[in-house]
């Protein structure tokens, strides 16, 4: 009984230093992205989108995000335009943007909008 007690109560242990160490992080998380939000709102307030620390560059990036909005007319016109490519489990991004850049269009049922997401990159 001594050995599998033991193994209960370390099995316990690390089980609660997993606890405290997934509180932890949480709280990083919540700490990083308040930092990320003053480092945005900094950039906006400044206009600028890129600047560096002495540990790493952030930088402003934006992404075109489609939506679809009406799936019966998104899927009609996939299917007469034979634009498969379009689609994955959600509007795929990249041909959505390629026919914006080349095409200033969309399909009919999908819009889309912007996404703006700090990154940070190691020196």
């Amino acid at each position: 009984m001594d050995q599998i007690g033991k193994l209960i109560d370390d099995y316990q242990a690390l089980r609660d230093r997993k606890c405290e160490l997934e509180s932890q992080s949480k709280e990083l998380t919540t700490r990083l992205d308040d930092l990320s939000e003053k480092i945005m709102v900094y950039f906006e307030l400044e206009g600028i989108t890129k600047a560096s620390g002495q540990k790493a560059t952030a930088y402003i990036r934006t992404n075109i995000c489609p939506q679809v909005i009406d799936k019966e007319s998104m899927t009609k016109w996939v299917v007469e335009n034979g634009r498969y490519d379009l689609l994955q489990s959600r509007v795929n991004s990249k041909p959505i943007r390629e026919m914006l850049e080349q095409e200033n269009t969309l399909p009919p049922g999908v819009e889309v909008f912007t996404k703006t997401k700090l990154n940070i990159r190691r020196k």
